[in-house]
């Protein structure tokens, strides 16, 4: 599912259909389960996870919030499992041997880990996003935002295997400060543009946390790393940031 706020584009749809594919290749679903061999029913929460590769690092980022809710589970279960999904067929990679470099730094809900490996990634059957500016350099008001995530509406099980879709949202940004990129549809012009016809109308949007936030170029047809989702909201009228 997309949610879009470009009406005046005939091809709308296919735009949005070929950003989404673009982004899914670089985020995963981060999962927190009770142990390592928890079903799909068990799973406790999710949110998204992104994989960057900045030419010095390779990182994977979600939220901090994301993170400490793990650690605090943890704490009282050291059983407690935070993994990430890669493509349909691909086992989860649990996280535990990850190294945590940097959580919450200048008040950012941003949790950054380092895997022990670099073919992680292609292991999980995605690709790493290469920036072309590390740390991201801020969007201006009235960019084209891009993001792809993992809302937990949208996750299911089915026999025993986990079953998820992923939401597309491609908006204008209405507001940028030190800390916030804020998407929000002030003249309700947002619509919705459904990929499967089994998706109801759009629901909370939590799960998206840690999605990374691309401005869309146009012209170039490049994507430009700005931010990352920390909060979303309920339905298509939700202001993500």
């Amino acid at each position: 599912m997309s949610q879009c706020n470009d009406p005046e584009n005939i091809d709308l749809e296919e735009r949005a259909r070929r950003i989404a594919q673009r982004l899914q290749q670089h985020v995963g679903m981060a999962i927190l389960m009770p142990h390592r061999g928890s079903g799909p029913d068990e799973i406790i929460h999710n949110a998204t996870m992104t994989f960057v590769d900045t030419g010095n690092a390779l990182l994977c980022i979600t939220s901090a919030h994301v993170y400490n809710k793990y650690m605090e589970l943890r704490s009282g279960s050291p059983a407690t499992v935070l993994a990430v999904t890669g493509a349909f067929g691909r086992r989860p990679v649990a996280t535990d041997n990850w190294e945590l470099i940097d959580s919450e730094t200048r008040n950012l809900d941003i949790a950054i880990l380092r895997p022990p490996y670099p073919e992680m990634v292609s292991d999980l059957g995605k690709e790493w996003f290469h920036p072309a500016d590390w740390p991201p350099r801020p969007p201006k008001v009235g960019d084209l935002a891009c993001l792809v995530g993992f809302p937990g509406a949208y996750r299911d099980s089915y026999r025993g295997n986990l079953y998820f879709k992923s939401v597309c949202v491609v908006d204008l940004i209405t507001s940028v400060s030190y800390r916030h990129i804020v998407l929000a549809d002030e003249n309700l012009k947002r619509i919705i543009i459904r990929h499967h016809p089994e998706f109801k109308d759009l629901g909370s949007l939590a799960g998206m946390s840690g999605s990374a936030v691309y401005v869309y170029q146009e012209e170039s047809k490049d994507l430009r790393l700005v931010g990352f989702v920390y909060e979303a909201g309920e339905g298509k009228d939700e202001t993500p940031h």
